[in-house]
């Protein structure tokens, strides 16, 4: 998922929205597989690597960062992981002043 899942991106803000479902989603699914030992990990990025992104300055995300992200996740037991630069100070900024962060992304 992208970071975006958890707050409005305006300049992607379709794209933000259908993070969001995918997430409320997954979060829905969770419980389902459980009792037969699957394990649902969500992994939070910034813009990644690919051609929707492209424009973007970096930093971005490579799928080798994300594939080591979803494999830590699994061995540390976690049910979310934030990977590269933008993700945790994304989410330690939403922890600290949501509406701080949405003005900033609305400019």
């Amino acid at each position: 998922f992208s970071i975006y899942a958890q707050m409005a991106w305006p300049a992607y803000g379709a794209w933000s929205a259908a993070q969001a479902a995918m997430l409320n989603a997954s979060l829905s699914l969770r419980a389902e597989p459980r009792g037969g030992g699957v394990r649902v990990v969500h992994v939070f990025t910034g813009p990644t690597e690919d051609e929707w992104f492209q424009q973007l300055p970096p930093p971005k995300v490579g799928h080798g960062q994300i594939a080591a992200g979803i494999v830590d996740a699994l061995r540390r037991g976690l049910e979310e992981a934030y990977v590269g630069d933008i993700a945790p100070d994304f989410r330690a900024r939403l922890d600290s002043n949501p509406k701080a962060l949405e003005r900033e992304l609305g400019q």
